[in-house]
């Protein structure tokens, strides 16, 4: 295992070579990216994103993943100015603004790309309420068929009722005629 790490050095950026405000952005940028790649903005390939998604998105967390590692070794290579010359505490003083220009850098590229995950869960948002309308919609639809249908049955109802009736009158006419025909037959049979 450390022989395989030893061949990918360069190709990823451990937590632990990150100061602690480079971790705190880091995983920043991790979960936007993670809130975009299982969008159904990026999964459904809405609009040419999913693929442009699947290479800038990862690019960008690799960049400032290295940027991070950058920043983190310069700032604990940074050393403190105790009992050093004016000039070098100028010199010192320089590069902690330096280190804050380059922090303040690497937060406004993790801000856009939350701003980017944000906005792709709205997109997200409201395909879902899209989708939700087009299921109400054709349950809309199925629902003016059945009442239309149940329409339909009650005219074939009202058709029956008169049938229901006639069918009444032949059975009574049945039942008569079978009451003649037992009275006319000769007793015991």
């Amino acid at each position: 295992m450390a022989k395989a790490l030893r061949r990918a050095r360069g190709h990823y950026v451990h937590p632990s070579w990150l100061t602690g405000d480079a971790v705190r952005l880091f995983a920043r940028a991790q979960h936007a990216a993670d809130t975009i790649l299982i969008s159904r903005l990026h999964l459904d390939y809405m609009e040419g994103l999913g693929a442009a998604n699947w290479v800038q998105v990862p690019d960008r967390v690799w960049l400032l993943a290295r940027s991070l590692h950058r920043y983190s070794r310069a700032v604990n290579a940074s050393t403190g100015a105790d009992g050093a010359s004016e000039a070098v505490v100028e010199l010192l003083a320089g590069e902690r603004e330096a280190l804050n220009r380059v922090r303040t850098g690497i937060e406004l590229q993790v801000a856009a790309l939350e701003v980017y995950a944000r906005q792709v869960q709205e997109v997200d948002r409201i395909a879902a309420q899209r989708q939700t309308m087009e299921q109400l919609e054709a349950r809309s639809e199925a629902l003016l068929d059945l009442v239309a249908e149940t329409a339909t049955a009650r005219g074939v109802a009202g058709e029956i009722t008169p049938l229901t009736a006639r069918a009444a009158l032949v059975a009574d006419a049945l039942a008569s005629a079978k009451a003649a025909a037992a009275d006319a037959l000769p007793p015991g049979r």
